[in-house]
């Protein structure tokens, strides 16, 4: 035991060794700032699931200023049977025809309290929807007259819009299903077709209205349905908080240390640069510079040492720029594939650096081993 604790240690320390030596940058120089952008929040739905998502965004949606439109095979949920908090799902990945199972604690999933959810559960019903991308737990009208009078206080503490519905109670799709079961999975590949963003600061459109009207997104919305029929159409969309690390010297220690600020912007540390523009910009040029996906072409290797917003942290000595991309979801992680690359951890480091007066945008992949332990 003690032998597998010394080993144990010692594959922490070579590992982390390793990371830090990628994370470092040769090319950086005293007296530049380096400023790190990392994945904040995320979300994953489905593309005809938008008014859904919008729902369960709620507030939280002008948090979120960049998406990826991706592309995987299409889950379709044959049948199912509950069992006391468990519903056992079979569904078919149409793409291939395969034929999947998996088991899905659906009263961890629904934000009320355990002993209401115990004494509803005999008023539930049950139903895939006609496309069978999703699950529904429901209380019809007539169930819902008999919880009335059999369990007053229960029927009291309902949800106001459950009540007034009659029907819809909660629902899940297939895909968040998964996602809860996948740490015995072989993670989904999903093909990164197009890469956006959205101003967050604009209040009345958000990201979702601009997903809603985009019209390349309806592009890929009509070659999808046309020439591939069994693949489904995903969003993933994602909030940013970024953090500044400036350089200051020790000069008794003949050292220099880094510094990190997240409240860059309120501080006024860049001139000209705000979060949620000029940083989103540059992150969205960034990503679609490394992925290179199939409806970005006309935007690909369009970022250069002259670019209007590259020169803006140019002029600031910001070097390099670096996005944390997590892509780590629920129990698992999903790959992501372009004709430029593929992900294979849960998280890759995308790097921007100015090189002898070109612009070099390199990665390194963090290892799921690294990322668990931190």
């Amino acid at each position: 035991m003690i032998g597998d604790e010394v080993n144990m240690n010692d594959k922490i320390k070579s590992q982390l060794r390793k990371y830090l030596q990628n994370y470092d940058y040769e090319n950086f120089v005293l007296g530049d700032s380096r400023l790190n952008a990392s994945v904040y929040k995320k979300f994953l739905f489905p593309y005809n699931a938008l008014d859904h998502a919008r729902n369960l965004l709620a507030d939280t949606i002008k948090n979120y200023s960049i998406y990826f439109v991706l592309s995987c095979g299409r889950k379709e949920i044959k049948s199912y049977e509950v069992h006391n908090e468990y519903v056992d799902i079979k569904y078919c990945d149409i793409d291939n025809g395969e034929i999947k199972k998996l088991s899905f604690n659906f009263m961890e999933e629904i934000s009320l309290n355990y002993f209401l959810l115990k004494s509803l559960q005999p008023f539930f019903e049950y139903k895939i929807c006609k496309s069978g991308s999703s699950f529904k737990v429901y209380i019809s009208t007539e169930q819902m007259e008999k919880l009335k009078a059999i369990k007053p206080d229960s029927y009291y503490n309902l949800p106001e819009e459950c009540k007034k519905t009659h029907l819809f109670f909660e629902e899940f799709d297939i895909y968040h299903m998964i996602w809860e079961n996948a740490q015995d999975e072989e993670p989904e590949e999903y093909d990164l077709l197009y890469i956006g963003k959205s101003n967050a600061q604009e209040s009345d459109f958000d990201i979702l209205k601009r997903l809603n009207s985009h019209k390349t997104i309806q592009k890929i919305t009509r070659e999808n349905n046309l020439y591939y029929r069994s693949k489904e159409l995903m969003i993933m969309i994602f909030s940013f908080k970024s953090k500044l690390f400036r350089p200051y010297n020790l000069d008794c220690y003949l050292a220099h240390i880094m510094l990190g600020n997240s409240g860059w912007e309120k501080a006024k540390l860049l001139t000209n640069i705000k979060e949620n523009q000029e940083m989103i910009l540059f992150i969205e040029a960034m990503l679609i510079n490394h992925f290179k996906p199939k409806y970005n072409q006309q935007y690909v290797d369009k970022l250069s040492i002259k670019s209007k917003i590259y020169q803006q942290f140019n002029r600031q000595n910001v070097n390099p720029i670096v996005i944390e991309l997590d892509l780590c979801m629920d129990k698992g992680k999903i790959h992501l594939k372009s004709k430029e690359t593929r992900t294979e951890t849960k998280m890759r480091n995308i790097k921007c650096c100015k090189i002898d007066d070109k612009i070099v945008i390199d990665y390194d992949d963090m290892s799921d081993f690294i990322y668990d332990f931190l």
